[in-house]
């Protein structure tokens, strides 16, 4: 979103505020201490220190691994052995093809290596949960920053729609061992069987 006559920009983000995803996770995951975010698309390298901020704060190391293309995830999930409780994925399109969810599905079940991702879709196609933004709120918090730059009032530069879509997959979680809280049982918009 941009203000008139050239005025101050502010970027409306897809995936949730950074502290709200790895808080979201650690509810599954309460022992969660180690997270590899895999992304492909430069405009992810913006996230790597509001992660290792919101992380922090939580206990958790994250380690971004970025992938030069959509084959290179076989050797980016086989590094994550031993040195991640769990991986992540944005919506990143150089990365999520049916293919490479297949691939994080089948790699995730077989070592116990919980997949999260940002999108229904990879819920659908076997991550555990997954944490996204749905385009109806993406459109109410770019309104609301048109608005709120129209007025002469500052905004931070990256904004975070208000309220996350959740999706669980019942399948995923009985294969990784996991246990879904009855907090994001109550809040999930959807859960596979």
């Amino acid at each position: 979103v941009k203000a008139p006559q050239g005025g101050a920009r502010v970027k409306i983000n897809f995936v949730p505020d950074p502290p709200v995803t790895l808080s979201r996770i650690k509810e599954i995951q309460p022992g969660l201490k180690r997270l590899r975010i895999l992304w492909a698309s430069s405009c992810y390298s913006n996230f790597e220190q509001a992660f290792k901020d919101a992380a922090a704060r939580q206990g958790v190391r994250v380690t971004m691994y970025r992938l030069e293309g959509p084959g290179s995830l076989p050797d980016a999930l086989r590094s994550a052995l031993g040195e991640a409780d769990a991986v992540w994925l944005p919506p990143d399109p150089l990365i999520v093809t049916r293919e490479n969810l297949l691939i994080l599905k089948e790699f995730s079940w077989e070592n116990r290596l919980p997949f999260y991702g940002s999108t229904k879709s990879m819920t659908r196609e076997g991550a555990a949960a997954s944490f996204g933004i749905s385009f109806a709120e993406m459109g109410k918090a770019a309104a609301r920053a048109a608005v709120t730059l129209n007025s002469g009032a500052a905004l931070p530069e990256n904004v975070y729609p208000d309220k996350i879509e959740i999706t669980l997959n019942a399948a995923a979680a009985a294969k990784l061992g996991l246990v879904f809280p009855r907090s994001i049982l109550d809040e999930a918009g959807y859960l596979f069987p």
